[in-house]
């Protein structure tokens, strides 16, 4: 990670020999690589024949820095051997030692030791130039390349072996950053009218289309490495005079035009505000990219090809450019006017990159003919005693609250930034809110430059759902610096049955336990086939040839299409798992759903009825794999209907394998939401339903299986028996096995342990209502599938006070909790239900335990804002609602909203209510304040205005309303 704590910049007064360059958290510059076109930019690479000479340049000019304090730092550049002669296209600089750098060929080289040595890290497995590399550190990387469809590769032994990590037919990816460890992002040309996003939270091991991706505008496409990330805050640029931002890490979006600038082949923002971008001129934008005002341009003629600069919430003037041409350029006034920092014969630079490394700026640039120079510095003396905390390594996300407590072992990393070594100091790791934990260890000795990885004490427990605030800081006597002591982090305490993980990052959710679970998706079962295909009646095939195996272990294949048009649906639809679309499926007789396609025959291991704990069918979902058969004269049966845009195959009385006895039998239904492919950019939910044991000779499930279930809690009775797996795997359209990408909502078998993550069986014979368990891209989107749902759903309109701009008329997306609530004292809750705020104020919810004709308060929660009643009591009708509170101040209970806009006329929601205690006063104002003082950002309750960064702006907003005495006004 390239990190410099801000109070050594802040004494800077940087004195450059050659060139100084800022500080810098990511690898994230802009190298495009031609003056020409796109497609020229992407194929037609020029690499001329010119050789390096040596050059040393120095310029003993004083920049003003930050301050007026008197440190300098000196730089000076030197001319590398890279070791080829292709044309480099980018550039990452890991640390003062480690750099990656890549071009045509494809070519990819690494160094070690500063540049001293630079050795070809291309290795096998890359094919086609490669466009963009993102260092990690000396041995691993990810890249980018397009020789036909484009990919993303990874190596982890220092580009030994490329692993293809993604691909994407008729796409490009631009750029990748990581932000974490494990969390980063991917730009790409837009694909099916979408722009490409991508995100990993698994350190680049497996990425995935985000569901909130821009919509294309005209023909514009991105340009390679035109991609940017400070804080939560994403920029890129495209080839139609516009950026793209986003504030909130991809979740949503705005554009802005560039005016004088084409193309936006680079940009840099110094900080969430401050930033550049450049094509064949350049712009300034001070309001994060909102608007771009004309600058100075570097040089003369030809694209302006990288750009980099300070990131600093504090410095927006320095900032280096390159420009197609010998030179690398510098300006200290923003943009005013310009100065050649450094020129190396012969050169077309392509790309630059920094870091910053104990004050120091540390970088290369690259171009044509593999030329490469490298600027190094010395900085201010660092301090004597200086230790950090640079990582929170676990836990990240969230913790979760099973029903078999098992606790969390918390670790971080921690850091010796200082000269000396560190002595007998402690390291506190305290988390508090939904979790109350507190964990000091010490620290005997660390060496000057040494890293150590702390694990704390295995107690961290959530006694409740809700936010959890994560504090590490160390406690070193003598340490003179104290900013980075501390680091901060956020944690969300979940329910066993509601969590996200795995290959796509799907989350999921069933439909039983408190109302604090939020997404509840509703029980529901479709009835047998009213248009599809019947498939197994009383046990009998009767599919019409589309068994291969046999009843025990088999599988039936359907072709979606033929399904479709049997039922009147669009043809075009198909099913998506993982951002994949597959036209065929197989349905198992031992409970699982296959995907693949037309031209692929093999449909895998789907005939296999023991569940495995190495080998999984895939890509499938997996509603109940186990050992069942459909017997003759059972009153079994088997069948795939659609409804709407709705695949729902029911398992009806299918029996275990290995019990005889006829009432051991069980029935559950999948339901999976289809789509087309070519304007559907999330992937689609799909839920399972498992029919309750209700006591009565008509049961879908018998009291005999449910009794063997539950006896399978600690052994599984016999092989096949219980052995079982519910969630979904993943793999190539060849239906191949895969090792790892899967995500479990339960499991057990006879080689591997039950891990009870949710149940599927209510515990009680006389549960009237199964249960649903719900998978999808989108935690708060988990209830959509509903599949013939009795649900009544509530359409509103409500904005929040911070997060509406009266001048776009829109509102910053967030999440809602919405309650229903009798009428009378004491308001007691009917039913709970997330709800996301969409930028014109409305949101939908279905819920499952309202009833028609019958009053509700609606009660609405937001995690910074003051919680709000309907004036009066509303009933549903035709199982809908519509209530719209942004239209007047008497929507809410006792009006109490503020106007926001006068055209259209808006009330909001009262923000401010930080700490959620009813009322907006001193105490929220001082976590603001608190917050805003140590440049807190991300997604934080203290945000008051949405923007993802905590100053002044939000402070403003609950100043005013704790002067008006604002709280909750309830019946």
């Amino acid at each position: 990670m390239k990190n410099l704590n801000k109070s050594i910049l802040v004494l800077l007064v940087i004195t450059i020999v050659g060139i100084t360059t800022g500080f810098k958290t990511s690898h994230n510059d802009i190298k495009p690589v031609s003056n020409n076109s796109e497609n020229d930019q992407k194929n037609s690479i020029s690499n001329p024949d010119l050789t390096d000479g040596i050059y040393s340049n120095e310029i003993n000019s004083v920049f003003p820095g930050l301050n007026s304090e008197t440190d300098s730092i000196t730089s000076t550049w030197t001319v590398q051997t890279s070791g080829t002669a292709n044309q480099l296209l980018t550039v990452s600089s890991v640390s003062s030692n480690v750099g990656w750098a890549a071009g045509i060929g494809p070519t990819v080289i690494r160094t070690s030791n500063g540049g001293v040595n630079w050795i070809s890290a291309t290795g096998t497995g890359i094919t086609g130039a490669v466009y963009n590399i993102c260092g990690i550190d000396g041995n691993n990387a990810l890249c980018t390349s397009s020789p036909s469809a484009t990919f993303i590769w990874k190596t982890s032994n220092g580009g030994t072996t490329w692993t293809q990590v993604y691909t994407q037919t008729g796409g490009f990816i631009d750029a990748i950053q990581m932000i974490s460890a494990t969390e980063g992002y991917a730009i790409g040309d837009p694909v099916g009218g979408k722009w490409t996003v991508l995100k990993t939270i698994d350190g680049g091991n497996s990425w995935s289309r985000m569901a909130t991706e821009p919509t294309q505008v005209g023909s514009e496409a991105g340009w390679n490495n035109s991609f940017q990330i400070v804080g939560t805050s994403m920029w890129f640029g495209t080839s139609s005079s516009k950026v793209y931002h986003s504030s909130d890490l991809g979740l949503t979006w705005s554009s802005s035009e560039t005016k004088s600038t084409v193309n936006t082949y680079a940009l840099h923002f110094n900080n969430s505000s401050y930033g550049f971008a450049g094509g064949d001129a350049m712009v300034m934008s001070s309001n994060s990219g909102e608007s771009f005002s004309p600058v100075t341009s570097p040089g003369t003629t030809g694209n302006i090809d990288g750009l980099e600069g300070i990131v600093d919430p504090d410095d927006y003037n320095f900032i280096w450019g390159i420009r197609s041409d010998a030179s690398v350029y510098l300006t200290t006034d923003n943009g005013n006017g310009w100065s050649i920092a450094h020129t190396q014969s012969g050169a077309v630079w392509q790309d630059i990159d920094f870091t910053t490394v104990s004050g120091s700026p540390q970088g290369w640039v690259v171009g044509n003919a593999g030329k490469i120079g490298k600027m190094s510095s010395t900085g201010p003396a660092q301090f004597t005693n200086d230790v950090s905390v640079t990582t929170n390594l676990e836990p990240v996300d969230y913790i979760s609250l099973d029903s078999i407590p098992v606790p969390i072992r918390p670790k971080a990393v921690i850091t010796n930034l200082g000269t000396a070594t560190a002595s007998s100091f402690n390291i506190t790791y305290k988390v508090t809110g939904a979790a109350t934990y507190t964990s000091t260890k010490t620290q005997s000795s660390l060496a000057p430059g040494s890293s150590a990885t702390i694990y704390f004490d295995s107690t961290l427990l959530a006694s409740d759902t809700g936010l959890c605030n994560v504090t590490i800081y160390t406690s070193l006597a003598a340490d003179q610096n104290r900013n980075n002591d501390t680091l901060r982090a956020a944690l969300d305490a979940i329910t066993p049955n509601h969590g996200h993980g795995g290959c796509c990052s799907y989350y999921y959710a069933n439909n039983i336990g408190s109302v604090k679970l939020g997404s509840r998706p509703s029980y529901s079962w479709s009835p047998d086939p009213t248009c599809g295909s019947p498939i197994v009646l009383n046990g009998v095939d009767v599919s019409g040839g589309r068994l291969v195996g046999n009843m025990d272990d088999g599988f039936f294949k359907f072709r979606l299409q033929n399904l479709l048009a049997q039922c009147g649906s669009d043809t075009a639809l198909k099913a998506k798992i993982c951002g994949i679309c597959y036209d065929s499926i197989f349905i198992s007789t031992n409970g699982l759903v296959g995907f693949t396609q037309k031209s692929c025959s093999n449909p895998g291991a789907l005939s296999s009825y023991i569940p495995s704990n190495t080998n999984y069918p895939s890509p499938a979902i997996l509603p109940l794999w186990m050992d069942l058969i459909f017997v003759a004269g059972s009153g079994s049966s088997l069948s795939a209907d659609i409804v709407n845009n709705h695949l729902i195959i029911n398992y009806r009385k299918v029996r275990l394998y290995s019990h005889s006895n006829e009432n051991e039998f069980v029935s559950f239904q999948v339901c999976i939401e289809l789509v087309n492919c070519q304007n559907s950019f999330i992937d689609p939910n799909f839920k399972f339903s498992y029919a309750p044991f209700n006591g009565t000779p008509s049961t879908l499930t018998s009291s005999g299986f449910t009794n063997w279930y539950s006896n399978s809690s600690s052994t599984a009775p016999n092989v096949g028996g219980f052995n079982h797996l519910a969630g979904y795997s993943t793999g190539g359209c060849n239906g191949t096995k895969c090792i790892t990408p899967y995500r479990f909502y339960r499991y057990s078998g006879s080689s591997y342990t039950l891990a009870p993550k949710g149940p599927l069986f209510h515990s009680s014979p006389n549960y009237s209502n199964g249960i649903s368990v719900e998978f999808g891209p989108s935690g708060f989107l988990l209830k959509k599938c509903n599949c013939g749902s009795t649900g009544l759903t509530l359409n509103l309109g409500s904005v929040l006070q911070g997060f509406y701009n009266p001048v776009s008329n829109s509102m910053v997306l967030d999440t809602i909790t919405v309650t229903l609530r009798e009428t009378v004292f004491p308001y007691a809750i009917v039913d709970v239900a997330d709800m996301l705020l969409t930028a014109s104020g409305n949101g939908t919810a279905v819920f499952s335990n309202a009833s028609n004709g019958v009053g509700y308060y609606i009660q609405v929660n937001h995690r910074n804002s003051i919680e709000t009643w309907s004036a009066n009591p509303v009933t549903f009708t035709g199982d809908t609602l519509t209530y719209d509170f942004s239209t007047a101040a008497n929507k809410a209970y006792g009006d109490n909203m503020i106007q926001v806009d006068a055209s259209p006329v808006r009330f909001a929601v009262y923000s401010g209510d930080v700490n959620q205690d009813g009322s907006i006063d001193g105490s929220d104002n001082g976590l603001v304040d608190n917050d805003a003082y140590n440049f807190i950002s991300g997604y934080v309750v203290t945000d008051v205005n949405g923007d993802g960064i905590v100053d002044a702006s939000d402070a403003f907003i609950v100043d005013n309303n704790s002067s008006n005495f604002v709280s909750v006004v309830r019946p």
